[in-house]
């Protein structure tokens, strides 16, 4: 996904521990595709929002 990003030259911060937990919640089912477009949305950097 973070290079997916990049490559669309869309920023985003993060911790590590951000990362962590959005990939166990990806993993265990526990977020859906609004989920993790929010998730991206709420911290990117530059460029507007991703969807």
């Amino acid at each position: 996904m973070l290079l997916l990003l990049k490559l669309n030259k869309i920023e985003i911060t993060h911790s590590q521990d951000d990362l962590i937990t959005l990939g166990l919640g990806v993993a265990s089912n526990n977020y859906s595709i609004d989920d993790i477009v929010d998730w991206i949305n709420s911290r990117i950097a530059k460029q507007s929002n991703f969807r």
